[in-house]
């Protein structure tokens, strides 16, 4: 009331600056946390478990990718790795912000020792050559067991007095025909052997999914576009990819948006619109490699997969001709698929996935071993693991190995199998008992 006895109203107190700042965040915490738990239980609906995103990321991922995420440098990635190559799609490289890595990348940007420049007769030196699985058997990082090279030194001497063997890693992730045969084209003269260990990778261009889109054998792995992303048709797609993996590299190196499943769902959806997108753009474009690496489109799928089948066989012929010409023996090895000739323990059997392809898979293996009949060294390792009980499979195809040893039930019963059969091939004198 004022001198004169009427009333006043009296403005409320406006809450300071401070108290309204902090109640907003306040507010803004509290909805991120629900669109946080949204996408949680969204998750949880959809997996029927709660998974990390982090392991559910990785579980996406082959364990070749996985592997080749480096652990010493978190800021190195496999795609951080890859750098192209005129003549065989992709190799790597430990440019930043892959230096300082535990992976071992030499002068020709593959794994392991440097290939050397010419024969020598000191050691007898064998090339590995294949996709992720040869890759991993031949090893990628430092100081971790070279499985074949340590088998034949134990049990086998090398011939013609040489000191040693040497095993040199000629294999990477996603390679297959005629990526062997181009390898032992350019370096097929330095070494005395050539082992290839493949089949899997090569039967993808076999199977339903692809012969009816009419691929030919040749087709290239995703890692053609990584390398060449002008190969899209369009310029949106490389500037989003480099926009993204700038991204990545923030997003995996922040704990705290590493562990947010909101931001696992906003990244993956912008990775399946981006692919979506390359593909989009591929698809309308005149020419591209979907075009280059395609038959006639009015070939049935028996067709397309007799074709591929014939393709594969051509490049086996090409491989040993190949090293034969350059004075290099070349034994092929099938490799083990979890379809056939392993009892699965339960472990495997949650990550191997789909083993429709069976039938396909020995079908393809008994096509190839009838290649002896033409003086061509092939065998099969499908029966390999028959015997071993132990957890062999990480996934559908690579083998699992200790992260700190590097030690691999699978590689090592490998190595023993293929080195008995160089043994047998190449007349190597035998050392040990078992």
């Amino acid at each position: 009331m004022n001198g004169t006895g009427e009333t006043t109203n009296s403005p409320a107190k406006t809450p300071r600056r401070s108290v309204r700042i902090a109640a907003n965040f306040i507010v803004i915490v509290l909805c991120l946390l629900a669109v946080e738990a949204g996408f949680t239980l969204y998750y949880f609906l959809s997996e029927g478990k709660l998974v990390s995103p982090q392991t559910r990321e990785e579980s996406r991922s082959n364990t070749f990718v996985v592997h080749m995420t480096s652990k010493r440098n978190v800021k190195c990635r496999y795609m951080d790795t890859v750098y192209p190559h005129p003549y065989l799609t992709n190799v790597h490289a430990d440019n930043p912000p892959c230096e300082n890595s535990e992976f071992e990348i030499n002068n020709i940007g593959l794994f392991g020792r440097d290939f050397p420049y010419k024969k020598e007769t000191d050691a007898f030196r064998i090339m590995v050559s294949g996709g992720s699985v040869a890759a991993m058997f031949g090893q990628t990082e430092k100081g971790k067991p070279k499985y074949l090279e340590e088998q034949l030194n134990r049990c086998y001497a090398p011939p013609e007095g040489r000191k040693s063997f040497e095993v040199y890693n000629g294999a990477d992730g996603g390679w297959k025909q005629p990526q062997q045969a181009i390898m032992t084209l350019l370096f097929g003269e330095v070494f005395d052997g050539i082992v290839t260990l493949e089949g899997f990778n090569e039967k993808d261009m076999l199977l339903e999914k692809w012969t009816s889109w009419s691929k030919r054998f040749e087709w290239p792995s995703n890692n053609f576009i990584l390398v060449n992303p002008s190969s899209s048709g369009s310029y949106l797609p490389i500037l989003g990819g480099a926009a993204l993996n700038s991204f990545y590299s923030f997003y995996f190196n922040m704990p705290l948006l590493r562990s947010s499943n909101t931001i696992f769902f906003l990244v993956d959806a912008a990775r399946t619109k981006l692919n979506d997108s390359i593909m989009k753009n591929m698809a309308s474009l005149h020419k591209s490699h979907l075009t280059n690496f395609s038959v006639p489109k009015e070939w049935s799928r028996e067709e397309v997969y007799e074709y591929n089948l014939d393709q594969y066989k051509k490049y086996f012929k090409t491989t040993a001709a190949l090293a034969q010409a350059q004075g290099a023996k070349v034994v092929f090895f099938i490799q083990p698929s979890p379809v056939y000739g392993k009892a699965l323990t339960e472990e495997e059997k949650g990550v191997v996935g789909d083993l429709s392809y069976k039938d396909l898979y020995l079908k393809m293996t008994d096509t190839l071993l009838k290649l002896k009949q033409d003086g061509i060294a092939v065998h099969s390792l499908l029966d390999v693991f028959s015997a071993t009980p132990d957890t062999v499979y990480a996934d559908h195809i690579h083998f699992s190995a200790d992260p700190a040893t590097g030690e691999s039930v699978g590689n090592r019963v490998v190595a023993k199998a293929i080195a008995a059969r160089l043994a047998d091939e190449w007349r190597f004198e035998k050392k040990c008992s078992d």
